[in-house]
């Protein structure tokens, strides 16, 4: 009887000695922050304008505005221009829209805001200005922004920074629905 239960001891020490590397593990992946929904007002500009109260806001120009997202390493660079000449204004700014998305496969999404703006959104893989926008009145005004990285190698990864590009996709949403006169 001792014999027996000196083996089954045996053989059950032996089988908890094994290697940890044998179980499959799963890999954690860093979570990506997410951002407050909470809304700010931007002051002193030629059209109502709100940003996401994470953001941090700066002015280097009066007819500029750069909206840095610190978590991300991320910035919007957005102009407001004013112009009697709005065709040209527009075309202007369509081009740009498209060099800066190059050769890269692109999403265009067009549509009116509450205030009944015009709004042009190009989402780009792999481009160094993945997410773009045109908005306007139709009258005299013309708003573009485009979103820029720090590290200009972080958009070669589309796989890595997907999940933040889409984070900022749904915040410049939330600002292009605010967008009035």
């Amino acid at each position: 009887m001792r014999a027996t239960v000196a083996i089954i001891l045996a053989a059950l020490l032996a089988a908890c000695a094994g290697s940890p590397d044998t179980i499959p593990r799963r890999h954690a992946y860093p979570r990506v922050a997410t951002l407050d929904t909470a809304m700010v007002d931007v002051d002193s500009l030629p059209i109502h304008f709100c940003v996401n109260a994470d953001a941090v806001v700066d002015r280097p120009r009066p007819d500029w505005l750069d909206v840095r997202y610190p978590a991300f390493g991320a910035t919007w660079h957005i102009s407001f221009t004013s112009s009697d000449d709005l065709e040209e204004v527009k075309a202007n700014r369509m081009q740009r829209l498209l060099l800066n998305a190059g050769d890269r496969p692109f999403r265009r999404d067009e549509w009116l805001n509450p205030a009944g703006l015009d709004i042009l959104t190009y989402v780009a893989e792999g481009a160094t200005t993945p997410l773009q926008f045109l908005a306007t009145d139709n009258a005299s005004i013309v708003v573009s922004g485009a979103l820029v990285f720090d590290d200009q190698q972080a958009c070669a990864n589309t796989d890595s920074i997907s999940p933040i590009i889409n984070i900022l996709e749904e915040d410049m949403l939330r600002s292009l629905q605010s967008l009035s006169l």
